[in-house]
């Protein structure tokens, strides 16, 4: 088996995982019981598994034989029924000159978020507008790669080139700049926050993106009565019974007598400092003092964006 492990890691091959039952292999052994064990997989490179993001293998049972199979589904019916996209604030945006300029005429132009509702609002209005600059002034960074190279092509095969022309500079210097935007991406959907960027990792980067969300999909949840479930409309029922039963209360008695009993810790000057109006330097504070590629809020936006344009808009 060590032999096997460094076979996979010589090649640079990782297990697929599976979905299921654990086991591939049983047979009844001396005693009458069954040794289970998972004895086939399914693996793949990191070049296989960005292609097919998606891929999944499922344990299946066989009816004459010890020996399960496996299935390797390469798409996911899900996707064509997906539903749209929430809003995401994308980092890369960053390297664009006019997203600053963009943001900054967006938000002022809107009146004053005065309250939480009117400062959700603006967000997605924001939030909006940013969608439809996207499509129309940044564009679709891996298309736009996959044109550019192949029009760098056709420029390196001219008949009688002795020197790159203005124009296969021009070419080259914008890739070099998309590559490092699509770098961004991948490592943004990688959530690899101790890797810094400018060192090509973007295939890493897009290995890990695609393993987090392979192991972060719920494909299959149990019912009470052990029934496994498939269907999406009810993963989501059940998804949304189960914390509504876990964050409602089922009520208490003497719950004040037991308040009695626990010793006064907040004395009445840090309440009072709990209780202050707070200010934009401890907004500010809080902010930097958090990892700014942390998962997104409910709007879509990062902190990085905010540390990146809050200064044109905080007053706002």
């Amino acid at each position: 088996m060590e032999g096997f492990r460094d076979a996979l890691d010589v090649c640079g091959l990782l297990d697929l995982g599976h979905k299921g039952r654990w086991w591939t292999f049983e047979k009844r052994v001396a005693g009458g019981t069954y040794t289970r064990v998972r004895l086939h997989r399914a693996v793949a490179d990191a070049a296989w598994s960005t292609i097919f993001p998606f891929a999944e293998v499922s344990n299946e049972t066989a009816a004459c034989s010890d020996h399960g199979p496996i299935v390797l589904k390469l798409t996911d019916d899900e996707e064509a029924t997906r539903k749209p996209k929430s809003f995401k604030y994308e980092v890369m945006w960053e390297r664009h000159p006019e997203l600053h300029s963009f943001i900054e005429t967006n938000w002022n132009g809107k009146p004053k978020g005065l309250s939480a509702n009117e400062v959700r609002d603006k967000l997605k209005d924001l939030s909006e507008n940013l969608y439809g600059w996207e499509r129309h002034t940044f564009g679709n960074v891996k298309k736009e790669i996959k044109q550019l190279t192949k029009q760098l092509e056709v420029l390196k095969n001219v008949p009688g080139r002795i020197e790159p022309s203005h124009l296969e500079i021009k070419v080259v210097d914008r890739l070099v700049e998309l590559y490092h935007r699509e770098e961004i991406l991948s490592r943004q959907r990688s959530r690899v926050d101790w890797l810094t960027y400018g060192d090509s990792n973007t295939k890493y980067f897009q290995q890990r993106a695609s393993m987090r969300r392979r192991k972060n999909r719920i494909k299959t949840l149990a019912r009470p009565d052990g029934q496994l479930i498939e269907d999406v409309a009810e993963l989501e029922g059940m998804t949304t019974e189960f914390y509504k039963g876990l964050y409602t209360s089922e009520g208490c008695n003497n719950m004040q007598e037991v308040l009695d009993s626990v010793p006064v810790k907040v004395t009445n000057e840090m309440r009072a400092q709990l209780d202050a109006v707070y200010t934009e330097k401890e907004v500010k504070t809080a902010l930097y003092q958090m990892f700014p590629m942390k998962a997104p809020g409910p709007d879509g936006s990062r902190l990085i964006s905010s540390r990146s344009i809050g200064g044109s808009v905080e007053k706002k």
